[in-house]
């Protein structure tokens, strides 16, 4: 269920442990994977380069203050449940 805090739009997929998390309206983008992080894939605009979102893999397993040090904006992890 995709919902709105901050002005990040999430959705936490349970099933397949995947948080998706979009700042602003969707736009054609890339994703590349952080150096540090695996599973940590920062989305880009296609034209401009600009951050459009992340989407975090095996999120569950992730460390969370490493992400948040990783994340390019800040979110509050604990509105996951």
């Amino acid at each position: 269920m995709m919902a709105v805090h901050n002005n990040i739009e999430y959705d936490y997929d349970r099933q397949s442990d995947v948080l998706y998390l979009s700042i602003g309206k969707p736009a054609p983008s890339y994703g590349e994977e952080d150096t540090e992080i695996e599973g940590l894939v920062i989305r880009h605009d296609i034209k401009t380069g600009k951050v459009t979102g992340v989407t975090i893999l095996w999120f569950s397993e992730q460390d969370r203050p490493t992400l948040q040090r990783r994340l390019p904006f800040a979110f509050d992890f604990g509105l996951i449940k």
